[in-house]
């Protein structure tokens, strides 16, 4: 029998294998992919920004933010470059983030493989796990191997085409079992949620998965009155919830859909909160971040004089994007002033300039779902676990990584939470191991 068993292969999976395997522990982990950390290898646009210099509890969202910090916290970003710089991965600063030296996040997952290899773990591959059952002093872990999912299904369609191979449930024991298996985002790297499906059976209270980091899509109305004219523009902004109170800045960049940029994709956590029994709530952008809606009014009224001879359709040339301005064109309160001489525009025009520069609201009606969102929000709350991320109600039974309501920030943080929450539940079953064999 195993000490441990890791379900799933990815981030979290890997550290915790390797901080159990040090320790003298026999691993086995189950991978659904024929690869292991293949979302690992995608991230940080394919170079693997795995932690960051700046580290702040509002970096990391989730219903109990004050343990997912005090983790953070016990295995900081020093430790975090260390832990790395042991299996040979040097880091390579950028704007705070860190980076490898060989900017490669294949090979950062690789060089994790190669130290679980090393270390003697089985690593086991295509495995699809179809239950877990705590027994009297072990787990038992059913699986078919992947990519079957549903056996009944699987032998339905082989009894049509004889060439199918037939497929039997296999179970592997072990004293005690780590879900590492990831959220719902990325789904083509094997994220499902099929395991917390499992975990829901067991007791195990989880917050629904919502996609995180993730574009905002907008009402189609509000698209079709203009919108639309912004898609493809990128600019500085700021980008608010006012249910919420929060509010993100930064390159917002506009799409066909709605809005998108790291400041949408942070807020889209609190978006996804605030639209459960709605069909949409508001955002509010502020196009001129840098300037108070009383000096935008003054620098409008300066344009003013200096344009007093074009026409009111071409007084922002200049100044704003083409599509901006082809919005504004088509809303009212610009529109019926497009022929008019900038000499002519009132005070109560200029004001209303600033309203749709300072305050420009779109409904929100959802987002961008897992396929296109970089983390999950939701997952195994908080107060389910201990401060070693052991399971309240069944002993033995630890997570780590995405499935935990814990996602971060854009900039390493969703990283850092695997490898914080990996440490810390492979340091507690380490401990009850050893408390065990006393």
């Amino acid at each position: 029998m195993t000490d441990l068993i890791v379900i799933g292969g990815g981030a979290a999976g890997m550290f915790a294998a390797i901080e159990a395997a040090r320790a003298g522990l026999t691993v086995e982990i189950l991978e659904r992919n024929a690869a292991y950390g293949r979302k690992l290898a995608m991230t940080g646009n394919g170079q693997c920004n795995y932690t960051n210099l700046v580290q702040d509890p509002s970096c990391y969202r989730s219903d109990d933010p004050a343990l997912a910090y005090a983790l953070i916290s016990r295995f900081d970003t020093a430790a975090v470059v260390d832990w790395f710089s042991g299996i040979g991965i040097e880091p390579e600063i950028r704007r705070d983030g860190f980076y490898p030296r060989s900017h490669s996040a294949k090979n950062f997952a690789q060089m994790m493989e190669e130290e679980l290899a090393h270390l003697g773990v089985r690593m086991r591959r295509e495995i699809f796990v179809r239950d877990i059952r705590p027994e009297e002093d072990h787990f038992s872990v059913e699986t078919i191997p992947a990519p079957v999912k549903d056996l009944a299904d699987h032998r339905e369609k082989r009894a049509k085409k004889k060439n199918l191979p037939d497929v039997a449930p296999y179970c592997y024991t072990a004293k005690q079992v780590l879900v590492a298996a990831g959220g719902k985002a990325c789904p083509e790297t094997g994220s499902d949620g099929s395991v917390s499906d499992i975990l829901v059976q067991m007791g195990i209270a989880m917050k629904p998965a919502v996609p995180a980091l993730t574009a905002l899509i907008a009402d189609s109305s509000c698209l079709s009155d203009g919108l639309r004219e912004l898609a493809g523009i990128r600019m500085q902004g700021r980008i608010a919830l006012p249910v919420s109170g929060h509010s993100e800045r930064g390159e917002l960049q506009f799409t066909e859909y709605g809005v998108s940029g790291i400041p949408a994709m942070q807020l889209s956590r609190f978006v996804g909160e605030a639209l459960e029994g709605k069909s949409s709530v508001p955002v509010v952008i502020d196009l001129m971040p840098d300037a108070t809606p009383d000096e935008l009014l003054h620098m409008l009224r300066r344009r003013k004089e200096k344009l007093a001879y074009k026409k009111g359709k071409h007084f922002f040339d200049g100044y704003l994007p083409d599509g901006l301005i082809r919005y504004l064109l088509k809303q009212e309160a610009f529109s019926r002033l497009a022929e008019l001489p900038v000499a002519e525009l009132q005070e109560d025009h200029l004001r209303q300039f600033v309203q749709m520069l300072k305050f420009l609201i779109v409904p929100v009606t959802g987002l961008r779902d897992f396929p296109y969102a970089q983390t999950t929000a939701g997952g195994v709350l908080l107060t389910e676990v201990d401060e070693q991320m052991m399971s309240r109600k069944i002993p033995g039974l630890y997570f780590a990584g995405e499935i935990l309501d814990v996602d971060g920030t854009c900039g390493g943080y969703n990283l850092h939470w695997a490898w914080a929450s990996a440490h810390a539940a492979a340091e507690g079953i380490v401990h009850r191991k050893e408390d065990q064999t006393v």
